[in-house]
């Protein structure tokens, strides 16, 4: 929820900014199929939890199974975001076929910093079988008996309480939001980080652009029309 609270405040700052709206089908950036995958297999976690926690398996079982999901998870994300980073070259356009627009330095720029957000939470993530390490002060700070007893028994597959074996615990999610739409309402310094470069992203990908020659001009597509004379009409 906190993720797609950004996204949604970086498309209206976007637009509020005179963007271009077309900038939010993702144009300049390739491999947009696996978004879908990455979207579907996220929401395993929550899928599952409002299923109920007692059918669940527990023990090594569980820890295997969201160990298992977090790397896919993670591991697809990252794959995305490195697969852009690099440098494709542009095919040549016409007036019918433009060049289709690349991710420029600026766009690097806010994906990497994407991907040093994730790659924060995943490892805090894998690190503690799975699971993302919670504070233990959200147990005084909800309302939601479900979410208490799922972390007090281990029944969640993507969070689990900050304890003496949490491993990492400064990349858990430590930092409380009180305006998060989001139970329970921290985040971790990755998660942070991340939630920075998705909005520089999305402000980045809706910016005005023209296709350019080196050194020169946009290139208009008037410029591409044939300079053969019409039919019936001698040359001067």
């Amino acid at each position: 929820m906190f993720l797609y609270a950004v996204l949604l405040l970086g498309a209206v700052v976007g637009l509020v900014a005179g963007g271009r709206p077309r900038g939010l089908l993702l144009e300049k950036l390739r491999f947009v199929g696996l978004l879908p995958l990455w979207l579907v297999l996220a929401a395993v976690p929550q899928v599952l939890a409002m299923l109920g926690f007692a059918d669940w398996p527990s023990g090594p079982m569980l820890v295997a199974l969201r160990t298992a999901h977090a790397a896919v998870v993670h591991g697809l994300s990252a794959l995305f975001l490195l697969l852009n980073l690099v440098p494709w070259k542009a095919r040549a356009g016409t007036s019918d076929h433009p060049v289709r627009p690349s991710v420029d330095g600026v766009d690097r720029a806010a994906i990497a910093l994407l991907l040093v957000g994730i790659a924060a939470t995943g490892t805090a993530v894998l690190a503690n079988g799975g699971a993302m390490p919670v504070s233990a002060d959200i147990l005084l700070r909800t309302d939601n008996p479900a979410l208490q007893f799922g972390l007090l028994h281990g029944y969640y597959l993507d969070r689990t309480l900050i304890g003496p074996d949490t491993v990492l615990p400064w990349l858990a999610r430590t930092i409380p939001l009180p305006l998060l739409p989001a139970d329970p309402p921290y985040v971790s310094p990755g998660e942070l980080v991340t939630a920075v470069g998705l909005l520089a992203l999305v402000l980045t990908l809706m910016r005005p652009y023209g296709r350019r020659t080196t050194g020169g001009p946009p290139i208009s597509p008037r410029r591409f029309r044939s300079r053969r004379p019409r039919r019936g009409r001698r040359r001067a």
